[in-house]
């Protein structure tokens, strides 16, 4: 099975999602990640609550309705791991 936001190296998996380039100036990277420490069918469903986060997340910035320190908060409770002590605004 071949999922579109998880890459897996030895037996680890990880959640891997590239910003798109309208809102890269949210953030200190162009790629958002996430280890899943799960096993494979665990790390389908961990991967399914992700993306749809992910996806929220952009289209609530698109419309406006986040502040850099809203993504921040967000960020940092949903991606526990990710490199990201502030966001770029």
């Amino acid at each position: 099975m071949r999922l579109r936001h998880v890459i897996q190296r030895g037996n680890h998996f990880q959640f891997v999602c590239r910003v798109p380039k309208d809102l890269r100036r949210f953030f200190p990277t162009a790629i958002i990640w996430k280890p899943l420490k799960a096993s494979s069918m665990k790390s389908v469903n961990i991967a399914c609550v992700l993306e749809q986060k992910t996806q929220n997340l952009f289209l609530q910035l698109r419309c406006g309705m986040l502040s850099s320190g809203d993504v921040n908060r967000i960020l940092n409770l949903t991606f526990i791991g990710v490199e990201r002590p502030t966001c770029y605004s």
